[in-house]
């Protein structure tokens, strides 16, 4: 509690005229005037309170949409990096696609030899099981055709199968 100069003055003044001087006392707040002053000044102050918390929760939505945009950047950046490795992982080893290897077979078919159609439904449903008649079916393809990389055509479609089939008895044995 605080006095300016002048009521301090005016509290000596009345002390000294005052004969009960000793046992005046200083009036001291209670805990209820304290809680209704209090809510004197939350009443007075409750539109600027109200803006606060508002701005307080612009200011998160804000920051939570700014960080969901910077990790939706980061994905895409790990994707563009993850599509480079796999780009430099296919160059420097060589993966198997079926489509790849079909286009490559109907080409060396095609170079000396009259353009013949494998049967492409039959090879891309066969499952690693079915290898073995899809190899049938393009072995049929090149034998008919007579080609200069027919015997390097064969030599790759044998390797694939012996390769399949290993595979497989490996799995068979740990499972």
């Amino acid at each position: 509690m605080s006095l300016d100069p002048d009521e301090y003055a005016d509290l000596c003044a009345d002390t000294r005229q005052d004969p009960d001087f000793e046992t005046r006392r200083l009036i001291v707040e209670s805990p209820t005037a304290k809680a209704k002053r209090i809510e004197a000044l939350r009443a007075r102050c409750a539109g600027l309170i109200h803006k606060s918390e508002v701005f307080l929760h612009l200011t998160d939505e804000k920051s939570h949409s700014l960080k969901m945009r910077q990790a939706k950047l980061k994905r895409q950046r790990d994707r563009a990096a993850a599509r480079l490795a796999l780009e430099k992982l296919e160059k420097s080893i060589q993966v198997y696609d079926p489509l790849a290897a079909m286009r490559e077979y109907e080409m060396l078919i095609s170079c000396n030899a009259p353009y013949r159609k494998l049967d492409w439904h039959q090879f891309l449903q066969s499952s690693e099981r079915d290898m073995n008649s899809a190899v049938s079916c393009v072995t049929d393809a090149i034998q008919q055709s007579e080609g200069v990389g027919s015997e390097w055509t064969l030599m790759s479609i044998s390797s694939r199968s012996k390769m399949l089939r290993v595979q497989r008895e490996s799995k068979e044995r740990r499972g």
